[in-house]
């Protein structure tokens, strides 16, 4: 198994800050004009949950600075999906919050796409129940500028996954990914987990990047393994640890471990 990452390493209990770069270096940023849609209030992380989400959102900037290249014309927003490799790990908090420190902190336009149509997890985070969303513009029963949301002072831009489906109408979720890429510079789709469906490594071998996000005491390094496999093909640029609290992590047969990138 051979899987290239240029990693995050992030714990998401450490406290720290960083240096922020100018909500001005985005290329071609001014003629990107704003969606409207309603506002609606975010869920706030404690602070030192808050200032590690901004640190990654600060790495994923210069990680995508690095690997962006001169355009004659203005190039499509950057397409980044977040997955996990079991159900649980924190994937949907993962993409709301670095969405939102991305938009508030670094003046970013940011769309965050519910992609898990299954198991839709944006709604019932911003507390909106069962919220029409990306399943109603893929059944024709609304547009896609009537399912859209902008989280409050300055957020991201939201679109909920709208009812559950077990069919397979997530294949037109690229359509709509690729319209909000239009109007965004970074599009954030929480993906399911790995051991739920494929989508997320099929989104990303047509991505910029694949953030996987994993959970400490409860991630297995059989489920970590499995989903580096299924990502082998796609741009994976670093790993969220959430919920470690800085400590080595004992390792015993049966019992749940969890990996942290190298930095």
């Amino acid at each position: 198994m051979k899987t290239t990452t240029e990693g995050f390493g992030i714990e998401m209990t450490a406290a720290g800050a960083a240096a922020l770069p100018s909500t001005r270096d985005t290329p071609f940023m001014e003629e990107r004009r704003e969606l409207d849609a309603p506002e609606v209030t975010l869920p706030t992380p404690q602070r030192m949950a808050e200032e590690r989400y901004r640190l990654v959102a600060v790495r994923l900037e210069a990680i995508l600075a690095r690997r962006a290249s001169n355009h004659a014309a203005r190039p499509l927003g950057k397409l980044i999906i977040v997955t996990s490799p079991q159900r649980g790990d924190g994937k949907t908090t993962t993409a709301l919050h670095v969405g939102t420190a991305l938009s508030r902190a670094l003046g970013r336009r940011v769309a965050v796409v519910d992609g898990d149509l299954s198991r839709p997890g944006l709604a019932p985070m911003l507390g909106l129940g069962s919220a029409r969303g990306v399943a109603d513009v893929l059944d024709g029963s609304a547009g896609l500028d009537e399912v859209l949301l902008r989280g409050e002072d300055g957020g991201p831009l939201l679109v909920p996954a709208g009812g559950p489906v077990t069919d397979r109408r997530s294949r037109g979720l690229a359509s709509i990914v690729n319209t909000l890429r239009e109007y965004n510079d970074v599009v954030l789709v929480d993906s399911p987990a790995l051991c739920d469906a494929a989508d997320a490594a099929l989104l990303g071998r047509s991505a910029d990047g694949v953030i996987l996000v994993v959970r400490a005491g409860s991630t297995r390094d059989d489920s970590l393994a499995a989903a580096l496999d299924a990502l082998v093909d796609a741009p994976l640029i670093g790993c969220v640890l959430n919920d470690h609290d800085g400590r080595p992590e004992p390792r015993h047969n049966g019992r749940p471990t969890v990996w942290e990138e190298d930095e």
